[in-house]
């Protein structure tokens, strides 16, 4: 069965910028947790309102037998950051990631994983920045699928899709494990649950529009059932 991992940042965007009444972060965490979910992610810059080392600490307090993945730029105190907080994983995404902090990545890797975190990059599905989390020594790829999501003619999707399998076959062949994000949804996921090698599915916006009509614990359940 696949994994099922909430992405936060949209659940945090709400909690900061609209203060909906009888909305509580902490609340849709606990909810999330006990309705399938594997683990959470968020971005995290050091600085953004509302997501201060205090707002994760009580979040890993709230899950503490799940996984959660810091998504940061590679950048030194970001990296200590990911150190100092009880996380397990971290993602490193950016624009011309690979060239602008290619001196670092390496020595940010080996620091991170010494601290037994794991280490993911967020890439576009490319074989050359598959080819730079490889010779990195990374733990995971996470993959962003935009370009299949945002087909809309059926050959377009399928040709998507099969280049999706592709990199996913290659990663897992070079030891990387494969995570999945980028706009997916209840009526775009299930083919992708048909590739074996995507162990790990990332949904956020998608789970928190539809909670909105059904309730965050059936939104949950229903894509767990998507899942399997």
């Amino acid at each position: 069965m696949a994994q099922f991992e909430l992405n936060l940042d949209p659940f945090l965007k709400l909690n900061d910028i609209t203060k909906t009444a009888g909305f509580s972060l902490a609340g849709a965490v606990n909810i999330a947790q006990l309705s399938g979910v594997n683990g959470f992610s968020f971005t995290y810059d050091g600085v953004r309102h509302g997501v201060g080392e205090q707002t994760v600490e009580m979040l890993t307090h709230l899950a503490p037998t799940s996984r959660f993945n810091l998504r940061i730029l590679p950048k030194p105190d970001l990296v200590q950051a990911a150190l100092d907080l009880p996380i397990q994983q971290v993602t490193f995404y950016g624009e011309g990631m690979f060239e602008s902090y290619k001196k670092d990545l390496g020595t940010f890797i080996r620091k991170l994983q010494a601290g037994n975190r794991l280490v993911s990059f967020g890439i576009d599905p490319d074989v050359n920045a598959l080819r730079y989390a490889y010779k990195l020594e990374a733990d995971y790829v996470e993959l962003d699928v935009h370009s299949y999501t945002v087909a809309t003619h059926p050959p377009t999707q399928a040709e998507a899709r099969e280049h999706l399998t592709i990199l996913a076959k290659t990663a897992v062949k070079n030891r990387l494990g494969v995570a999945v994000r980028g706009n997916l949804h209840y009526q775009n996921v299930q083919p992708l649950v048909a590739i074996d090698e995507i162990e790990n599915f990332i949904l956020g916006e998608g789970i928190l529009s539809r909670a909105v009509f059904v309730g965050l614990e059936t939104a949950i359940r229903d894509m767990r059932n998507l899942l399997i």
